[in-house]
């Protein structure tokens, strides 16, 4: 049957709908086939408080809550002690080998369900192995924590837990931290004037080699006159596109949608080329933060031989050799050794075995742009091995386990480096094969 002209069109325009209708389905079903996206923005819901004896911690009993907007939307409670771990009682029962894991935001694992962290899953792996006793890990951890702000941890709570074993977890940027001009740089507070314990290269004249600087305990109520006064950029909210609720539906419309969203801000924003550390370290050059001389002057002279940002990053300045180091990153290696010293000598003085855990980006890590200066070798694992070896610290590398496991990116969120729940799976499968082949039981 001949078909008229108009009947002609209108199976042609058929024909164009139903292939469009096909793409949008292969589109959709693509999409939906991809890792979650879980939300439109980032969620960073942590409410913090002052502890009276370790400076920043989470509030007790209290909820958070953090996504990226992709990979994950976690809420759960800090427990009464203000960490985010199940509870647990100071009193050890006669049966029971207690672990204690201590670190930064590696540990603190805001990004991942309390059952699924390293210490709940320890228990579970070492439950009947050691030598008939309960297994009770514990979690004590901070985002942004240096060696030295957690050995504050260890003194004003960790002990009085009678933990058998303490685990430090070691990450590649705490190096930094253990420095409070470097970490004054990241956090935007004074040096000497934020919320962390602190060791520092003795400035005065007499025979100290260092001397700590205690926690600001009003920092939270202070903030103002504590933190480095920047014009830095607000973060602009993601725009609002009037066919949001119409596509709501669709995951191919949400995840395009909010990709060219971002782009839109950061182009309106313009902040990709603002280097916050940069403003900070030129404001601490240029201005009088104390009226003590001697600090003052100590501040000033560290500075001299680093010109960033047109010299070494603050990470990258590890992976120099020592000869060739700028002096603020020679004197935060100095930090380091004394804090990972004093934590092994106060944790084995209390009758307890002292066991570092590195975490697999000290080995992975390349160094950015060195601007001429030589590169060691042997990088930010060899820097802390050189340490531990020193001192008969006992290491855990975690690199070589990932990698044989399958790899340290299989270990890490699409868009946040912490250990997603395979990282954990496998930093406490490694762990607990530790503790049995060396046979550490106290």
């Amino acid at each position: 049957m001949k078909l008229t002209f108009k009947k002609k069109i209108l199976f042609s325009l058929l024909a164009v709908l139903v292939s469009i209708f096909f793409v949008v389905v292969v589109i959709e079903v693509y999409y939906r086939l991809q890792d979650d996206r879980l939300s439109f923005d980032t969620i960073d819901d942590r409410p913090i408080v002052m502890h009276p004896e370790r400076g920043l911690s989470f509030a007790p009993g209290k909820n958070t809550r953090k996504a990226n907007g992709i990979d994950y939307d976690v809420t759960q409670k800090a427990n009464k002690h203000g960490f985010l771990d199940r509870n647990h009682e100071l009193k050890k029962a006669d049966d029971t080998y207690r672990i204690l894991i201590i670190g930064d935001s590696f540990v603190e694992a805001a990004q991942v369900p309390i059952e699924k962290k390293i210490q709940v899953l320890l228990d579970r792996k070492l439950k009947g192995k050691l030598l008939g006793l309960k297994v009770e890990s514990i979690a004590m951890a901070f985002s942004g924590m240096g060696t030295a702000n957690q050995l504050v941890y260890y003194r004003t709570l960790g002990k009085d837990f009678n933990p058998d074993l303490v685990v430090l977890v070691f990450i590649s940027n705490d190096f930094a931290n253990n420095s409070p001009i470097l970490h004054s740089l990241a956090e935007g507070w004074f040096p000497y004037s934020g919320p962390r314990f602190f060791y520092e290269i003795n400035f005065a004249n007499d025979s100290k080699k260092f001397i700590p600087f205690p926690i600001n305990f009003n920092y939270l109520s202070n903030v103002r006159n504590v933190t480095m006064p920047l014009d830095v950029p607000m973060r602009l909210p993601l725009e609002t596109w009037k066919m949001d609720s119409f596509f709501s539906w669709s995951k191919a419309y949400r995840d395009v949608s909010t990709d060219l969203k971002e782009k839109n801000r950061k182009k309106n924003q313009q902040v990709e080329n603002f280097d916050v550390i940069a403003q900070r370290l030129q404001y601490l050059k240029n201005h009088k933060i104390y009226d003590h001389k001697a600090l003052e002057a100590s501040i000033k002279d560290k500075f001299k031989d680093w010109d960033y940002p047109n010299d070494v990053s603050p990470q990258t300045g590890f992976f120099l050799k020592s000869t060739s180091m700028p002096k603020i990153f020679r004197e935060a290696l100095q930090l380091t050794e004394l804090s990972l010293v004093v934590f092994n000598q106060e944790v084995t003085n209390n009758k307890s075995k002292f066991l570092v855990m590195s975490g697999a980006y000290l080995s992975s890590e390349k160094p950015q742009k060195t601007w001429g200066r030589e590169v060691d070798d042997g990088g930010l694992i060899g820097k802390l091995k050189g340490i531990t070896t020193k001192f008969q610290i006992p290491l855990l590398d975690l690199y070589p386990e990932f990698e044989k496991r399958g790899g340290v990116e299989k270990t890490k969120w699409k868009k946040d480096s912490h250990w997603n729940e395979k990282g954990h799976e496998w930093a406490a499968d490694a762990l607990s094969q530790y503790i049995l082949k060396n046979k550490i039981i106290k």
